[in-house]
């Protein structure tokens, strides 16, 4: 078989596993409706909703018991400890702007859950919880236990840039994933409600949930093509190696066509009265970036940046700057950032998004930047604020390309119609940011 028989075969197989999944009804899903899978918040709330010994789920404790002690390995689990266990979600570190998306909080132990999915690290977050843990032992006057439950999607650890290196911090935590560790405590829950269709239900469709952003979806075509033994002998694997290569290529290349796209038009249309020089593009190498994308679970972050401000705060010695910036964490968006310049051992100047962000270091960059009536920043790191594309909004719907996913969006971009269009979003993007700034920020030759 050579590689276009393959690939009409592969097609075929595609094509009659989603015909096969819209017969079971499969595709109707409660939390894709709500657009659940891109926002923590909410899967969170799930997960809290069963961990709570009070949730509606009519097991009391037993989730929670599961969970520390299958899924985090906790043997010292008493029924005493279960009985006197608070839940919170949300919970806020007093004086901080710190939010633990889940606190499970005992007699015997404090376990902060931080979840994430596509949010992104932030400055001393592990550490600024461990510090927690420790000030509130001192409070009360005991030692309980202490361990940080970090959930990605496969389990990854968190950086230097979260826990601030400190060794305590990084050996008090305990990584586990969506795609095997809650993934195996939701199918036990659902294997406990057999008497409970409705619980059973949802749990089934979180469950489904789960396998789509971990990608194991994608196991059901790869189960068909070995049915069909598309992947059992040398021709065969050839030809799929071959397809795989240059697929490979190909959506290393669309990314590389739009930012291409954005940043001529970008010149043209949104930047044509400034000086090139006083406009910061690429400084971490935004080719290289779009060359590493599809090598890293989350986005390497490709973007194409461009100066505003540069600001100071009182009692801070450094400079700061606020840029403008298209870029894509998984989908694309057009967003406000905060970097500060430093110079390296030779002198030279460089950018860096890694220091802490202060309270005074945001107020003082949004005072650039004009604000509809009522409407509010959004702060996530050095983000000031953004919006997806196409869509312009701070939320996810399910119609922005997910380069990562690669929804149905996404493939839309393979025809040149939908790509232009995207750029098309994309400059309108940029010169709705940049109109917002309150003084003209470049200076014409």
């Amino acid at each position: 078989m050579n590689e276009q028989e393959y690939l009409n075969r592969v097609k075929a197989i595609i094509k009659h596993t989603e015909d096969e999944t819209q017969a079971k009804a499969m595709d109707f899903n409660i939390f894709h409706t709500l657009n659940a899978a891109d926002k923590e918040v909410m899967m969170c709330r799930v997960l809290y909703e069963f961990l709570n010994p009070k949730g509606k789920h009519g097991r009391g404790s037993l989730y929670l018991k599961n969970f520390l002690e299958d899924i985090l390995g906790l043997d010292d689990v008493t029924n005493d400890e279960l009985s006197e266990a608070n839940i919170y979600r949300e919970y806020v570190i007093r004086g901080t702007d710190r939010r633990m998306d889940i606190y499970i909080d005992t007699p015997y132990r404090s376990v902060p859950v931080e979840v994430k999915i596509y949010a992104e690290e932030q400055c001393r977050q592990c550490l600024d919880y461990f510090h927690f843990a420790g000030e509130e032992n001192a409070k009360k006057k005991c030692h309980r236990k202490w361990r940080l439950v970090y959930l990605t999607l496969y389990g990854e650890s968190p950086s230097g840039y979260s826990t601030g290196g400190d060794e305590a911090c990084i050996s008090s935590i305990k990584n586990i994933s969506w795609n095997v560790s809650v993934l195996r405590w939701m199918e036990n829950i659902r294997n406990s409600q057999k008497d409970n269709a409705n619980v059973r239900e949802v749990v089934s469709q979180y469950i489904d949930v789960i396998m789509d952003i971990t990608g194991q979806r994608k196991g059901l075509v790869y189960d068909k093509m070995m049915e069909e033994e598309l992947l059992n002998c040398k021709e065969n694997m050839k030809a799929a190696q071959a397809i795989s290569d240059s697929i490979a290529v190909r959506k290393t290349s669309l990314i590389e066509e739009l930012f291409e796209k954005v940043r001529a038009r970008a010149e043209k249309k949104v930047f044509f009265d400034c000086a090139l020089e006083n406009v910061y593009l690429d400084p971490w190498d935004t080719y290289g970036l779009i060359k590493n994308f599809y090598q890293f679970q989350k986005s390497s972050l490709p973007a194409l940046n461009y100066f505003m401000k540069s600001f100071s705060v009182s009692g801070d010695d450094a400079e700061y700057q606020l840029w403008l910036r298209f870029e894509i964490d998984c989908r694309p968006l057009v967003s406000f950032i905060i970097v500060q310049k430093y110079k390296d051992k030779n002198g030279n100047a460089g950018y860096t998004g890694e220091f802490e962000k202060t309270e005074k270091i945001y107020e003082t960059a949004e005072r650039f930047i004009a604000l509809k009536e009522g409407a509010v920043f959004h702060r996530n790191g050095w983000w000031v604020d953004w919006f997806y594309l196409p869509t312009f909004d701070t939320e996810t719907d399910g119609s922005q390309p997910d380069f990562k996913k690669c929804n149905d969006v996404y493939y839309d971009l393979y025809e040149a119609e939908n790509l232009n269009k995207l750029v098309d979003q994309a400059i309108e993007g940029l010169k709705i940011m940049r109109g917002r700034i309150f003084e003209k920020v470049h200076k014409c030759r």
